[in-house]
């Protein structure tokens, strides 16, 4: 199972990026490819909560299901893919540096399913897997740092 993990520091707080990561609406504004993100049993705390995500990596539009299988609040979210073609865990964990920064991280696990679809959704994925997470990194720098900029005044 191919694996990625990838890390970044960004100058807010580390509750402010938490929060952020953790509000199903601003998913799909900073991951790359994920045009909807929803919590089909929307619970607090979020452990074992249903989520729906609908992506489109290149011509192929995908529907992916799964639960919060970890959670620890302002620290660690992890998502378990169970349905689609894609299956695996995402992980986004948050810690602080210091008051004012925070370091992130995100460990991807993922299987793509096999067949002729499968085949070709792992050839578009080995083609944007790196551009994509910068992407992705790129986008929520810039978007919890304005969050918080707005936040703060």
């Amino acid at each position: 199972m191919p694996v990625v993990n990838h890390t970044s520091n960004l100058p807010v707080p580390a509750k402010v990026c938490f929060d952020y990561i953790d509000t199903a609406d601003n998913v799909p504004k900073f991951v790359f490819g994920v045009k909807k993100f929803r919590y089909i049993t929307d619970s607090k705390p979020r452990l074992g909560a249903g989520f729906a995500i609908q992506m489109q990596l290149g011509p192929i539009k995908l529907t992916l299901r799964g639960q919060i299988s970890e959670y620890v609040e302002d620290e660690l979210i992890c998502l378990s893919l169970d349905e689609g073609l894609i299956t695996g865990t995402v992980s986004w964990g948050v810690s602080p540096i210091d008051a004012r920064q925070c370091s992130t991280s995100v460990d991807v696990t993922y299987r793509i399913a096999s067949g002729l679809t499968g085949r070709a959704l792992s050839k578009v994925i080995d083609s944007i897997l790196d551009p994509a997470i910068k992407h992705t990194e790129s986008q929520l720098r810039e978007q919890v740092t304005t969050h918080y900029r707005a936040f703060t005044r």
